[in-house]
C-alpha cells in the first residue's frame, strides 16, 4: 500500500494491545444476546478518530481515502463503508466477521445471523465499492457464511466484488498474512478500478 502512494495508519482499537481486557467497547456478547448497534458505533468512532487525526497531518490528503482491515478489523472496514463518510472510496474486507471461536466452535460463529440480518437491511445512504476477500477452511467463519453475509451486503444495497481463495495448508482464517501472493492481485485490479486521482 506504501508502494503504491498510501499513507498507512494501523490504529490498535481499544480492547487490543494494551487496553486488552480492561474494556472492549466492541464487545457484542455475540453468543448470547447479540447487540450490534453499540459494537458499530464504538468500530465507526475509532476509525473516524484516525481520520480526524489524518487530517491534521501535513503529509496526508484525506480527500479520498480507503478503509481494509482483517477478521474484526475486515467487519470495521465494512461497518466503515456502510456508514460512506465523507472521502472514502472504498474498502477492503479480509476475512471479516465476528463470534469466531475456532477452537470450540469450529466454522460456526456465534451471532452470524444477526450480522447477516444487519447487512440486508438498506442503507441510508449510497456506499463506495467493497472489495471481500476470504479463504476456504476458515476456522472461525467456515465456507458457506461469508457468502451469505455479503450475500445480504448485496441485498442491502451494497457493492462490490467478494473472492473466495483457495484453502491453505493452516487455518484460511491467516490468508492476509499468509497468502500475499493470492490477494494482492485482487487489491491491485480492485485499487486500480477506484477514483483515487486528484
Amino acid at each position: 500500500f506504501v508502494a503504491k502512494g498510501f499513507v498507512v495508519m494501523v490504529p490498535t482499537r481499544i480492547g487490543y494491545g494494551e487496553t486488552y481486557g480492561a474494556i472492549d467497547p466492541e464487545d457484542s456478547d455475540a453468543c448470547r444476546n447479540t447487540q450490534l448497534h453499540a459494537k458499530d458505533v464504538a468500530v465507526f468512532k475509532q476509525i473516524m478518530a484516525v481520520h480526524d487525526f489524518a487530517t491534521t497531518q501535513p503529509y496526508v490528503d484525506t480527500r479520498k481515502w480507503v478503509v481494509a482491515g482483517q477478521s474484526l478489523g475486515g467487519y470495521a472496514a465494512v461497518v466503515t463503508t456502510r456508514k460512506a463518510p465523507p472521502g472514502l472510496v472504498g474498502g477492503i474486507n479480509f476475512a471479516g466477521g465476528f463470534g469466531g471461536d475456532p477452537d470450540g466452535r469450529p466454522a460456526n460463529p456465534c451471532g452470524a445471523y444477526v450480522w447477516e440480518r444487519a447487512l440486508s437491511h438498506p442503507m441510508d445512504t449510497s456506499a463506495p465499492p467493497m472489495l471481500w476477500v476470504y479463504w476456504k477452511d476458515d476456522r472461525y467463519w467456515g465456507d458457506s457464511i461469508p457468502r451469505q453475509w455479503f450475500a445480504a451486503y448485496q441485498a442491502g444495497g451494497g457493492v462490490g466484488v467478494m473472492h473466495q481463495l483457495p484453502a491453505l495448508k493452516v487455518d484460511g482464517h491467516s490468508g492476509f498474512a499468509r497468502d500475499m501472493p493470492g490477494w494482492i492481485p485482487l487489491v491491485d485490479t480492485y485499487l486500480n478500478n477506484l477514483p483515487l486521482s486528484l
